[in-house]
């Protein structure tokens, strides 16, 4: 991981998130909620208003996120007809742990956390005694001192990523560079939790993933599949009204990126219609090539929603983690819009404010918001070249 003077900015996502004022109400509205791994704490920060405090989440919904600004500040959002607001803080309600080779000193820890607190709020950092729990298992980031100007980070469970190498002979650049990583893998485990936020229940619709060639096979929790398999998913939806969806995948590399549909509207699936012909290709990240066998979770997030604005899930993606300066998601590899029996009407399509932003209008014939998460996870064998 190379040094980037990217690391202090303030900003944690590159999507642009949509604020909502309305006349004589004090609070503001960000399209952003649960569904997008918000929780009360977040902090959101804009360009425009540089010098200004963010805005923090304190009352989230599935789809909303409601925060309180100054009087100056909700004066200045008022005189402008469009806002942008990015991620500026990631924020949790566990205790995340980190622990530190002594070999790495006193002032790179006390600079480490404080970086660390710069894109985590609350009071949820802890640099552990020991780098395991009480039965032995690692179950926190190890950082370790590598040569005379180098630290490298081991992410516990994710073997196959190996350590990510800084390197820069500054201690304070060490310990910054190190906490946007920390940040990174944070923010992570956290998407990926979000399946424990929103149990699957009681739902109503089938989806698949099949092998395309040999054809036929389901594909179950925990399947194997060479690399450059692809994959096709089938999805059915048995509710009485519109169903929305998105497919996005959580990789070996600590990246997230939607791998259907390639724009940021979702895919509308008619009652009691099936959306097949969705193919996908299962890619190995570049840095992890000839690294052994890798894992990738493919995430369905399913929805059904009312005249509410569409909770696009862009601003979910992340980098892979040695890309984590550039904050940009890789593209994706999917064939085809897919071919219906009986194919969903429309694609989701609305009105919005801006390519990309958070915030779209989509229709819908009920008056609540429902979601569910399904995961099915994939591991990719290498192909070996003979």
């Amino acid at each position: 991981m190379s040094s980037s003077s990217d690391h202090e900015s303030k900003y944690l996502s590159s999507t642009p998130i949509k604020v909502v004022l309305h006349e004589n109400v004090e609070d503001v509205i960000l399209a952003v909620g649960e569904f997008h791994g918000v929780v009360v704490g977040t902090e959101f920060a804009s360009p425009q208003h540089p010098n200004s405090p963010p805005l923090v989440a304190h009352k989230v919904d599935d789809t909303r996120t409601i925060a309180r600004p100054s009087a100056e500040l909700l004066n200045a959002l008022k005189s402008q007809s469009h806002q942008v607001y990015y991620f500026s803080r990631w924020a949790s309600h566990q205790v995340f742990k980190v622990f530190a080779e002594p070999q790495l000193g006193d002032d790179f820890k006390a600079l480490l956390l404080t970086s660390i607190r710069e894109k985590i709020s609350g009071p949820i950092i802890k640099l552990a005694g020991k780098p395991a729990n009480k039965t032995g298992v690692i179950d926190r980031p190890i950082l370790r001192r590598r040569g005379s100007t180098g630290v490298d980070i081991v992410w516990p469970g994710e073997a196959s990523l190996g350590g990510l190498e800084i390197d820069h002979p500054d201690v304070k650049e060490q310990a910054a560079e190190s906490a946007l990583a920390l940040a990174h893998y944070f923010r992570f485990n956290q998407i990926r939790g979000m399946k424990h936020w929103r149990p699957l229940g009681a739902h109503l619709f089938n989806l698949s993933l099949e092998r395309t060639n040999p054809s036929g096979d389901e594909l179950l929790n925990g399947a194997v599949v060479p690399a450059d398999a692809w994959i096709e998913l089938r999805f059915e939806n048995l509710d009485a009204d519109m169903l929305y969806y998105r497919v996005l995948s959580l990789d070996a590399g600590l990246g997230v990126r939607q791998i259907y549909p390639d724009d940021d509207c979702a895919r509308a699936v008619e009652s009691g219609k099936t959306h097949a012909g969705l193919k996908f290709c299962e890619r190995v990240p570049g840095q992890l090539d000839g690294k052994g066998r890798l894992r990738d979770i493919i995430r369905v997030v399913v929805y059904r929603c009312a005249s509410v604005d569409d909770p696009g899930l862009r601003c979910l993606e992340l980098p892979e983690i040695w890309d984590v300066a550039s904050g940009v998601a890789p593209a994706d590899d999917v064939q085809g819009e897919g071919e219906g029996e009986g194919e969903g009407e429309g694609e989701g399509e609305g009105e919005g404010e801006g390519e990309g932003e958070a915030g779209r209008v989509l229709s819908g014939n009920t008056q609540d918001f429902t979601w569910w998460i399904r995961d099915v996870e994939i591991w990719i064998e290498p192909v070996l070249v003979s």
